[in-house]
């Protein structure tokens, strides 16, 4: 493994995480990739059924793969897809915000 690799996995110092971009949401995104990247995505999640969210295969299940086993179609899945990306968004101005005031110990 180079130098570079580390950061680019992900592992290695806490800058090399810093450093790393947030995965993309797709219906190709792993179910536990988007819950850990994205916390807020959980609450679509259960809007549209998916209560098993904990469960083992989230971990190698993609959005797509669990929108098909609970039944969704295409356009739904588009529509799921969509919302997570509507929902990351706010969080992330959410984060934006807090590090904001974190930094300067008051709110701009």
């Amino acid at each position: 493994m180079g130098s570079g690799d580390a950061q680019q996995s992900g592992r290695g110092s806490g800058a090399g995480r810093q450093a790393c971009e947030m995965p993309a949401i797709s219906r190709k995104i792993l179910i536990g990739e988007l819950l850990l990247n994205y916390p807020a995505s959980a609450e679509v999640l259960f809007r549209h059924g998916f209560h098993c969210i904990g469960c083992g295969l989230s971990a190698y299940e993609t959005l797509e793969q669990g929108c098909a086993a609970h039944g969704f179609g295409e356009s739904e899945i588009e529509q799921i897809v969509a919302e997570l990306k509507e929902a990351a968004a706010q969080e992330g101005e959410f984060r934006k915000r807090r590090k904001e005031v974190d930094e300067d110990g008051e709110h701009k």
